[in-house]
């Protein structure tokens, strides 16, 4: 499921899974905002372990399931806040407009893939806390049906790679009449596949990746200090041993503009661990 292993002979097995990513930033809420958070510094954690099952129903097309388990905190002055569950899950289906196989053994293949799904509703989005409803950014779920396009071409040469990913993401808008903003995603990374011995490969990456969110909507009106932008360094590895594949990767944040600059990121992890069959 790692993307720098896109190419790999994996991508014509099934794949299972569990992957886990944490996320953590740090905010300072303005003084004019009009509520009990005006002036308040939080700390935020978001730590989500997710089941990942892929089933190739024909050679060329593929169905994901990813089911996320949330466990998000905040912690300032005003006191802690802790919110675990599940979160929304996500299917989607994926067309590999062009297999490395029909390169032929060639010294150059590349592959693309490209997806459609939905972001079901699944989550809790009005969930309290001491009789009050938690904030939208600390529910486990959008309360929304949302729209999910993916595109991701490799291109490998010898043992040398280099992946594209491009995430775009329509949200809807939910039962409080609350409509997140759409996101866009795009991630650049090469990739080396190094041989350790016949039934170990260690492929490190490294890239560069960058997010758009637009701002929220509440009914017509915009919502104040939400939506920006950032851009992200990448580092990581896959070691790939058969059947398994471990994976390990870093975002530290290098610049950014999240909520009017009152949010900022500190660093996004993610590892995970995959049987293909």
């Amino acid at each position: 499921m790692s993307s720098s292993a896109a190419i790999l002979p994996q991508i014509n097995n099934s794949i299972v899974g569990i992957r886990y990513s944490h996320s953590s930033f740090k905010s300072s809420h303005p003084t004019n905002l009009g509520n009990e958070f005006a002036g308040v510094s939080t700390s935020d954690n978001f730590n989500t372990i997710e089941a990942i099952g892929r089933y190739n129903a024909t050679e060329r097309f593929h169905i994901t399931a990813i089911v996320p388990f949330n466990y998000i905190t905040q912690k300032s002055s005003r006191g802690n806040v802790q919110n675990l569950g599940i979160g929304d899950i996500m299917l989607m289906g994926q067309f590999l407009a062009v297999n490395p196989k029909l390169c032929n053994g060639k010294r150059a293949q590349h592959q693309f893939r490209a997806g459609l799904g939905l972001k079901l509703p699944t989550g809790s989005f009005n969930k309290k806390m001491n009789e009050s409803i938690l904030h939208s950014n600390l529910q486990n779920g959008t309360g929304s049906l949302d729209i999910l396009l993916s595109g991701i071409y490799t291109l490998r040469i010898d043992n040398w790679g280099l992946n594209t990913e491009l995430a775009y993401r329509i949200n809807t808008t939910n039962q409080n009449k609350l409509r997140f903003g759409n996101r866009v995603a795009v991630k650049l990374t090469a990739f080396y596949w190094w041989k350790l011995n016949e039934n170990i490969s260690l492929l490190p990456t490294l890239g560069m990746g960058a997010e758009q969110m637009m701002g929220n909507k509440d009914g017509k009106h915009i919502v104040p200090y939400t939506g920006g932008w950032g851009v992200n360094a990448v580092a990581g590895f896959d070691v790939v041993m058969k059947k398994f594949v471990l994976s390990f990767s870093a975002q530290p944040p290098v610049v950014q503009h999240w909520s009017d600059g009152n949010v900022k990121r500190t660093i996004y992890l993610e590892t995970g661990l995959f049987y293909n069959f």
